[in-house]
């Protein structure tokens, strides 16, 4: 056996499980780095929104409430909150929904960004409806 193809059957078992422990670390790092208080603000089919999101570990799952914040529109008087009804992150890939009533009807409120640092921006859909967020934690 030459020199090299000794070496790299010492290093092979080692580099193996430094890798498989960097696949799970890196979800587990990820989650971490989304929790805690999120300040989002983003439109959707035209209608600015802000919410202040609470996101909190739960296992492999993202919970966490979010509240609606006062935008000077007199029709949004009630700041409402908001509970996950899923949420998880997958790598720098985050994404969280909730039920909102509209009318008589349960409409849920989709999610998806990708997570750099402190900062999130992605898509926001509901019913056939789309827009775009961004986020900051704070």
């Amino acid at each position: 056996m030459k020199f090299r193809e000794r070496l790299y059957a010492k290093a092979a078992p080692g580099l193996a499980l430094a890798a498989a422990a960097a696949c799970l670390l890196t979800p587990a790092a990820s989650m971490a780095q989304v929790s805690g208080p999120w300040r989002v603000s983003g439109d959707i089919d035209g209608k600015n929104f802000v919410l202040d999101c609470q996101f909190v570990p739960n296992g492999t799952q993202l919970g966490g409430v979010c509240t609606d914040v006062a935008t000077g529109d007199s029709k949004k008087s009630k700041l409402k909150k908001h509970k996950l009804s899923s949420g998880s992150v997958k790598g720098s890939a985050v994404a969280w929904s909730y039920p909102v009533k509209v009318m008589f009807l349960s409409v849920d409120i989709n999610f998806a960004g990708t997570l750099n640092g402190n900062r999130m921006t992605g898509t926001i859909s509901a019913k056939g409806r789309e827009g775009h967020f961004t986020a900051s934690q704070s």
